[in-house]
């Protein structure tokens, strides 16, 4: 059984006869580990039924406090569902913090870590799953190595599915055992899509997200500060974040600069206005930067720029793509 007072890398899921002895209590409060046997293994591996996706263990940790893990090149997704308390996540030189409600995504192969917060440690459901059908799945629910998190709120059927796999774990490994351990593995990663996508909260969210981005497309007289945007959507930076970056697929500065720039675009065909005044106008108080965003997103100087516009050939002159609308990505997605 793995320590739950420090860092662990990760090794082989000793076996256990039945989820009743897998049942523990070492500093948490109530805790389930279902991995499954080696022969189960193989047999969901050659079988080709089986082949998409397998479940390789899943558990349940109640206020684990001190809980922490440190693993690199797992060859399995691993899936965190925190419902009470909070943690934290690092990957890639970032870090993120869970919440109650968040769904947290460990890539295949990745170097990681997670632990539970030292004051108010977490109660997470967690599932390590592989084969080619996952990865459609993390798709459907909106998460990546650079979005590992997204809010689907508090749900009692997604923890009902928990609680049917570590049932299901306790009968005899037969084809047709693993086939339901599957299906309630497949059907749980969709509750999570589906509460992820239709959760009201969420379309609230988007709602608000109109807000702050009409407020963007004018002029923020303060320049831009992610702590205020974030104080207006009322949520803190790092969510605030996470949750325009899902919506918009971009950060909220990118975002900010490209809608600069466009309007750039469209004053530079006045030609009683100078590149600095421009860039004034759009919230530049250096027009040596500012020349250098437009390159970057525009794909030509300001001043070549307008050449295009004032010449012979003005349709090689195009607007840059404008950021995505996010109430049309909200609806794309539901």
């Amino acid at each position: 059984m793995p320590s739950a007072s420090s860092a662990r890398r990760e090794s082989v899921w000793p076996e256990y006869d039945s989820v009743a002895q897998a049942q523990y209590s070492s500093g948490f409060g109530s805790n389930v580990f279902a991995p499954l046997p080696a022969a189960a293994l193989t047999l969901w591996r050659r079988h080709r039924q089986l082949a998409g996706l397998r479940l390789v263990s899943c558990g349940y940790y109640g206020r684990a406090a001190g809980h922490s893990w440190e693993r690199a090149g797992l060859a399995e997704t691993v899936l965190l569902y925190c419902v009470a308390g909070r943690g934290s996540y690092r990957e890639g030189g970032r870090a993120w913090r869970v919440e109650a409600g968040d769904v947290l995504y460990c890539p295949p192969r990745s170097r990681h870590r997670y632990a539970a917060d030292a004051h108010d440690p977490w109660s997470i459901y967690w599932i390590h799953l592989a084969g080619p059908a996952v990865a459609p799945f993390m798709r459907s629910l909106g998460v990546s190595r650079t979005v590992p998190i997204v809010h689907v709120g508090l749900r009692p059927e997604v923890t009902a599915l928990f609680d049917e796999l570590f049932a299901l774990r306790q009968i005899e490994y037969r084809v047709e055992h693993l086939l339901a351990l599957q299906a309630c593995a497949q059907l749980l990663l969709a509750r999570l899509a589906l509460a992820q996508r239709f959760s009201p909260a969420l379309r609230g969210q988007a709602r608000s997200l109109n807000e702050i981005i009409e407020l963007m497309q004018g002029d923020l007289p303060e320049g831009f500060s992610l702590a205020a945007l974030a104080k207006r959507f009322g949520a803190s930076p790092a969510h605030f974040l996470r949750v325009f970056r899902r919506q918009t697929g971009e950060t909220p500065l990118r975002y900010y600069r490209r809608m600069q720039i466009r309007r750039a675009c469209q004053l530079l065909a006045d030609s009683r206005l100078r590149i600095k005044e421009v860039a004034a106008r759009v919230g530049f108080a250096d027009p040596y930067h500012f020349s250098r965003l437009f390159l970057q997103i525009a794909g030509a100087s300001p001043r070549a720029w307008r050449a295009m516009l004032l010449s012979d050939h003005p349709g090689h002159a195009r607007l840059p793509a404008p950021p995505p609308d996010p109430s049309r990505a909200q609806q794309a997605s539901g």
